[in-house]
């Protein structure tokens, strides 16, 4: 080989670092070097200070590089041959025993013994290791484990449980509406469950069970048509907004049993409410939003051309930022915050706005985790359950129920959403997200659902129907520690942030 020195066959010497036979000749390029030019090696001296070293000639064997890479295959061709083997498979011929020892002796290395590894093979699956014995406790664990907090994937619920497949109360509603537009319940952090009938507005308390109306808005049995057409509780207080058809939003004070302010500006019924702090939003069948600030006289502020058609959906994110408003012109528009409106001008022009869904998008719902994920379903030619995100402007997913969807709710403890349908199958269905599998149907009303809400504690959803009743469906049992840590933090809580100031 070219550039390389090889020594001669009529070598006597088998030594690495030199010759030391006189017969012996070495061949440079192909070129023999007379015998004898070459004087005696002298003894290295050792160089003085000022003075570099000479040149220094070595006679070093240099392996080819094509004898190393056979090694190595001879070596580990033991990796695609099955069972036991003998020394046949490190022999190719020509091989010297030293070779033929290193080929034994890298095999080893690899395989760590031939009769170790009867299948050959160095990487391979093999099924889970034994479980760790009882009673071991794993030093390092606390280096490798982490705590969530309450968003977190982790507190998601993984213990199985037994899903009930029938309510565990059902209460009688006479005079509901069967109007696929309106919100006739919504539970409070009070525990008071607010049902619109008609003309009267009672509370369902949850721990005694008793009930009482609040107000009826036709007293005196007039002609003309009166109705609560919407609810909504303040969050962690006793304040109730109540819209009806006739254009009017009511602030009451539950404790105090009393009317504290009515707010007009509404050209129609107003059939869906949602409160973010002192903020209310409404909106009305003639498409419009309209945001109150109700610590002030001049309590309207922002009015938003939301829709072409009537606004039947209307949600506040978890983290207050954006408004998801759902119409009859099948549209589900996302607002900003009331803060940003004002600031930027942005009253005829929503962040985002979708229009996949084919009917009416009533069941809006946001998801308490993930504050960008929001779900929407759509009416009877629609029938799909969308899952959007809100700051990409995107679908995620859309799944196809195969009824009407009147409602949404999320359990934040066992990462599952239910769902409330009504044209054809009237049922409640309980699905994993996010792979969207379907986890029970629940079965029972006779005609079509029109309204879900949850408890305070998300155990209990709460579903109205056409054939006027209402059931509560146990569905997410309750970790009672987490329960009695929030009942500290309650107490030690205000009530609210319209306890602590005049609603004017």
């Amino acid at each position: 080989m070219s550039g390389q020195l090889r020594k001669s066959a009529n070598s006597s010497s088998t030594s690495l670092l030199g010759n030391n036979s006189n017969n012996g000749s070495f061949v440079v390029d192909g070129k023999k070097t007379p015998k004898g030019s070459h004087a005696a090696p002298a003894k290295p001296k050792t160089p003085r200070l000022g003075k570099s070293p000479g040149p220094q000639v070595h006679d070093r064997y240099i392996m080819k590089r094509a004898s190393s890479v056979n090694n190595l295959n001879a070596s580990t061709a033991a990796l695609s041959l099955k069972g036991s083997l003998d020394d046949s498979v490190f022999h190719d011929g020509d091989a010297s025993p030293r070779t033929v020892e290193n080929r034994k002796n890298l095999s080893q290395a690899l395989l760590g013994g031939v009769g170790e590894k009867k299948d050959g093979r160095i990487l391979e699956f093999r099924s889970r290791p034994p479980p760790a014995p009882e009673g071991f406790a794993n030093p390092f664990s606390s280096l490798y484990t982490h705590s969530v907090g309450k968003s977190g994937a982790l507190n998601a619920k993984k213990i199985p449980r037994a899903i009930p497949t029938a309510p565990s109360r059902i209460l009688d509603a006479p005079d509901l509406l069967n109007d696929f537009y309106l919100t006739r319940v919504d539970w409070g952090s009070n525990n008071l469950l607010a049902v619109a009938l008609g003309a009267s507005l009672y509370l369902w308390n949850g721990e005694t069970a008793e009930i009482e109306e609040l107000y009826n808005s036709n007293p005196e049995n007039l002609a003309v048509e009166r109705y609560v057409s919407g609810v909504s509780w303040l969050k962690g207080g006793n304040f109730l907004a109540v819209g009806n058809s006739d254009s009017e939003v009511q602030i009451w004070d539950v404790e105090a049993k009393r009317k504290v302010r009515t707010m007009k500006g509404h050209s129609a019924r107003i059939g869906c409410l949602d409160w973010n702090d002192h903020i209310l939003a409404s909106g009305c069948r003639s498409g419009e939003i309209h945001y109150h600030d109700v610590r002030v006289a001049e309590y309207y502020f922002c009015s938003l051309k939301a829709h072409a058609q009537e606004v039947c959906g209307l949600k506040w994110s978890p983290d207050k930022r954006y408004l998801a408003s759902g119409g009859n012109d099948n549209v589900l528009n996302i607002w900003p915050a009331p803060g940003d409106c004002r600031q930027e001008n942005k009253f005829d022009r929503p962040e985002v706005s979708f229009n996949l869904h084919q009917a009416a998008v009533k069941a809006v719902a946001w998801c308490p985790w993930q504050p960008s994920v929001l779900a929407s379903g759509g009416g009877t030619a629609d029938r799909t359950i969308k899952l959007w995100n809100v700051q990409m402007g995107s679908l995620i997913t859309s799944k196809d129920t195969g009824s009407q969807v009147s409602g949404i709710v999320w359990s934040e403890d066992y990462r599952e959403l239910v769902t409330g349908h009504g044209y054809s199958k009237n049922e409640l269905i309980l699905w994993k997200y996010p792979s969207f599998d379907r986890a029970a149907e629940l079965t029972g009303h006779q005609e079509r659902i029109l309204d879900l809400c949850q408890s305070p504690d998300g155990s209990t959803v709460v579903s109205t129907s056409a054939d006027e009743t209402i059931r509560l469906w146990s569905m997410f049992p309750v970790d009672l520690e987490r329960k009695k840590k929030e009942e500290r933090d309650k107490t030690k809580a205000t009530t609210g942030v319209l306890a602590r100031q005049c609603i004017r």
